[in-house]
């Protein structure tokens, strides 16, 4: 293995083990000689690739937006139907959010760090989200494409934030976006 490939690992383990340090200690409580201790590495490693807490922890946020925005193009891209691809997107996104956001003890502190530290990263990774969306409502024919996906999207954000199980927040993102798209893009004989 290359040094840039194990460097790579390297930097993946301990990002791995940061979130699971913010995850049990929030970001008040974390510290790095925890997140060297759970990547079991010298603290002087976690240093080399982290300049402090903060910094480890806008990287670990802008990894969760990444996977927001990848699950989506997924999601996208997982049915010819495209109905059942924005479903699918809005699901595969919303689910990844809300377990993030329920994993920890610690979710209300880790939010407002990630508007601290992590803000540009979360909003570049919406607006990905919204022009795939925006996209491939296009191709339903649905007028004003991207506004609505700027909806969609905030209207399942929203319904992440009441839903107390993954499995009705799946069955209410269907129910929503089935329904708006029902309404906006009715089905051509």
């Amino acid at each position: 293995m290359s040094a840039p490939d194990r460097k790579a690992l390297r930097r993946e383990k301990l990002l791995d083990a940061a979130e699971r340090v913010f995850g049990q200690q929030g970001l008040r409580g974390a510290t790095m000689e925890a997140i060297a201790a759970e990547a079991r590495v010298a603290k002087a490693t976690a240093y080399a690739y982290f300049r402090d807490k903060e910094d480890a922890f806008r990287l670990v946020a802008e990894r969760l937006a990444g996977r927001l925005a990848e699950a989506v193009e997924t999601g996208l891209a997982s049915s010819s139907d495209p109905r059942a691809a924005v479903i699918a997107a809005l699901q595969a996104k919303e689910l990844i959010a809300w377990r993030a956001a329920h994993a920890s003890v610690h979710a209300h502190d880790l939010l407002s760090a990630k508007t601290l530290f992590a803000a540009e990263a979360f909003t570049q990774a919406d607006d990905r989200v919204r022009r795939a969306l925006g996209a491939r409502l296009g191709e339903l024919g649905v007028d004003a494409a991207d506004a609505t996906a700027r909806r969609l999207v905030s209207a399942c954000a929203g319904l992440a934030g009441a839903a107390r199980a993954e499995d009705a927040l799946a069955a209410d993102i269907a129910h929503l976006a089935g329904a708006v798209l029902a309404g906006l893009a009715p089905e051509r004989s």
